[in-house]
């Protein structure tokens, strides 16, 4: 749509206004809360992002993407307990949504909570049917931030696999190589 189109391009104020016109229309339509919140993300003010994510999420309690996006958001804020339970909301509608997932890992992992950041990454990669390049490399960037370095390189390995042209996991597993002597 326009709105979505204006936002892709960086027209903010364009994009704004027509996620504010399809609310004139249907007042509780979540994909244009949904906007807002990423136009308000794009100019920083992720206060008021939050507001419209959870404006979204309460609009239809189903929208996985608003979830996610809104445990981001939180996390950006530092409010790490709301952006935990956004994470969960989305995962408890869509248990193999990766992004959720990975969100819920990486906001363990930057809290220093690197054991449950572990667990959740592990976890995660066996409920998401198909390997997710992002999740493997997560877990792997955690285990060897846990100093368990031989499976922080095989972890990379298999990252590396299903991504060739993602460089980071061949850099992790060089750092990871070097810890191990």
């Amino acid at each position: 749509n326009a709105g979505d189109d204006a936002l892709a391009e960086g027209r903010l104020d364009e994009a704004e206004a027509c996620y504010r016109a399809a609310l004139e229309h249907k007042a509780d339509f979540p994909m244009a809360f949904f906007g807002l919140g990423e136009v308000a993300a794009a100019r920083g003010d992720h206060k008021r992002a939050a507001a419209e994510l959870q404006a979204a999420t309460e609009a239809w309690p189903e929208y996985v993407g608003a979830f996610t996006r809104l445990g981001e958001v939180n996390a950006v804020l530092g409010k790490r307990k709301r952006a935990a339970a956004a994470f969960k909301a989305a995962l408890a509608v869509d248990r193999t949504h990766v992004l959720a997932h990975e969100g819920l890992g990486r906001l363990h992992a930057d809290s220093g909570r690197l054991e449950l950041a572990e667990a959740t990454y592990r976890a995660a990669l066996l409920s998401v049917a198909e390997a997710s390049p992002g999740l493997v490399y997560g877990h792997a960037r955690v285990l060897g931030l846990l100093g368990r370095h031989a499976e922080c390189v095989s972890a990379h390995d298999r990252a590396s696999v299903l991504a060739p042209d993602f460089g980071m996991p061949h850099h992790g597993a060089g750092l990871c190589l070097e810890a191990l002597g």
